[in-house]
């Protein structure tokens, strides 16, 4: 599957998930522009991709900004001369009792999560629809889109809206040729997942490495996922072969989440 000539743009590229996408693109042919908050992390792909051959560029960008993501989208078609497939990663995670989340913590975690990814979708699609030559988007939504749980009050809600922001921009851009799905990772083997089994340890008084035993036999395949597995789903959803599937969200659990 090849991307030779495309551009890719990832948000959220220095985290586990995003990384392994950004990489993956790179390894195909793509020039991928990267973009997170965290710079230390986001150059360190920057100098990962462009040690092994590829073409990549790093910018610093906080996705809860309107005016600074439409900037670096405008940057990304500048410097590498366009726009073909957005993959909107940038996420954060908090677990907590229902009780305790406050408007801090609701408003950080849909900032990130939820309007984050609407201000890229409609940055990334404005430039595909202004060069009239379709394109791909991907959400990077979570099991928790789709099922509940008790310490994910915030999360949950933020990435069900990326699941709804998924199924409206894909009618919209339909009759544009581009496509708008989104993916639905489970227990994914990073850092995130790191700080959520640290987190269910201490709040179930276990250690972190039985809570990620379970994590690993829950799922039917019997593994905790890598970032790997999620990025061949990613490539499958920008490439043509996904050309008939728009409005859809792609679970990648292992076997854990069936619908």
């Amino acid at each position: 599957m090849s991307f030779s000539g495309k551009v890719v743009m990832v948000t959220g590229g220095g985290g586990g998930i995003g990384g392994g996408i950004a990489k993956a693109f790179s390894q195909e042919g793509a020039a991928v522009y990267v973009t997170d908050v965290n710079e230390t992390k986001m150059k360190q792909v920057e100098r990962e991709l462009r040690g092994t051959g590829g073409t990549c560029v790093a910018e610093r960008v906080d996705v809860r900004s309107r005016a600074e993501v439409f900037s670096s989208v405008e940057h990304c078609v500048k410097t590498l001369g366009g726009l073909d497939i957005l993959v909107s990663c940038a996420g954060i995670l908090k677990l907590q009792e229902f009780g305790d989340v406050t408007q801090e913590d609701w408003d950080n975690t849909m900032n990130v999560n939820a309007r984050g990814t609407l201000f890229v979708d409609q940055a990334a699609a404005a430039e595909m629809l202004r060069m009239g030559k379709g394109g791909k988007i991907v959400n990077i939504s979570s099991v928790a889109g789709k099922v509940g749980g008790v310490y994910y009050t915030a999360y949950t809600a933020s990435k069900f809206a990326v699941i709804g922001i998924t199924k409206c921009l894909a009618l919209a851009l339909a009759g544009h040729k581009i496509n708008v799905n989104a993916v639905c990772p489970g227990d994914i083997d990073t850092e995130m997942s790191d700080y959520e089994f640290d987190a269910l340890a201490k709040i179930g008084g276990t250690s972190v490495e039985e809570v990620r035993r379970q994590a690993a036999k829950k799922a039917p395949l019997g593994r905790l996922g890598l970032p790997s597995d999620v990025a061949n789903v990613v490539l499958f959803l920008a490439s043509d072969k996904s050309n008939y599937m728009t409005g859809q969200s792609l679970n990648v659990t292992g076997g854990t989440m069936t619908f």
